[in-house]
């Protein structure tokens, strides 16, 4: 059992992992492997994505390669693709409270190779003069207010995007009632020549809640996929390959999209 003092910032309890982790008690999405045991309760399995084998039996080798990763979360995937060989990871994280999550996680899994740091990515993009082997970008394009940025920015700082996003399809918003009703109406997004809709979308929780892992504002922009890999052919992108597409997930339409030059 946990000890606490009287000063709460205190614990009182043998030093172990299991405390560490208790810090964010109930907060953690992902459940770390058996072998570290340690229990958080987490309802993912990040640890062990398929989404990253997938990848590599799509020709995606993270061996020896130098990674960005954008919104790490709490970690797990950061862990991963250490694991899958790669060379060098640099992790930004803007919520303080997943980075401070994911400084656990490296110290429990033993992280050699990865550097989490904390702020805003996309401003880390704007101004970035660095080129990656790959770009993965698990979890965040669809929490973006400016989608097509995002993407323009990551297709000048890599030739390689591992992508993971929700994304608008009107087809599937009828069955759908709770999703669809966090639509806004319609804008009008545009990258230098490019031009396409984006569909603003409401949080249900509020950003001040230390479990929120969404964007900075009440609200994010998604895109159509075809619009996504439309704008990336316009940017130099030729091969794809497309996973795990779920257009009736719980949380709306999903899918990997893998984009190389």
């Amino acid at each position: 059992m946990k000890s606490v003092s009287e000063n709460k910032n205190y614990s009182l309890s043998s030093p172990s992992d299991q405390n560490s982790v208790d810090i964010f008690k109930g907060e953690w999405s992902s459940e770390f492997p058996s072998k570290f045991n340690v229990s958080v309760g987490g309802p993912a399995g990040l640890f062990e994505d398929p989404r990253f084998y997938w990848a590599q039996d799509n020709g995606l080798s993270f061996e020896r390669k130098r990674i960005l990763e954008l919104g790490p979360l709490e970690g797990a995937h950061t862990w991963l693709m250490e694991e899958l060989g790669a060379s060098e990871i640099l992790a930004i994280e803007a919520h303080e409270r997943s980075y401070l999550k994911c400084l656990i996680t490296k110290e429990l899994t033993g992280m050699k190779t990865s550097r989490f740091l904390f702020g805003d990515f996309e401003k880390y993009l704007e101004n970035c003069e660095s080129h990656f082997d790959i770009c993965v970008a698990s979890g965040v394009l669809y929490h973006s207010i400016q989608p097509l940025r995002l993407l323009y920015n990551i297709s000048q700082i890599t030739d390689t995007i591992f992508i993971w996003t929700h994304y608008f399809d009107e087809g599937v918003l009828d069955t759908q009632p709770s999703i669809k009703d966090r639509y806004l109406d319609p804008v009008q997004l545009r990258e230098g020549s490019f031009e396409c809709g984006g569909y603003p979308f409401l949080y249900e929780e509020s950003a001040e809640n230390d479990a929120f892992c969404g964007g900075t504002l009440d609200h994010s922009v998604w895109m159509k996929k075809e619009d996504i890999i439309q704008f990336l052919e316009e940017n130099g992108f030729t091969q794809f390959d497309y996973g795990f597409d779920h257009p009736e997930h719980a949380n709306g339409p999903a899918i990997v999209i893998l984009a190389r030059r």
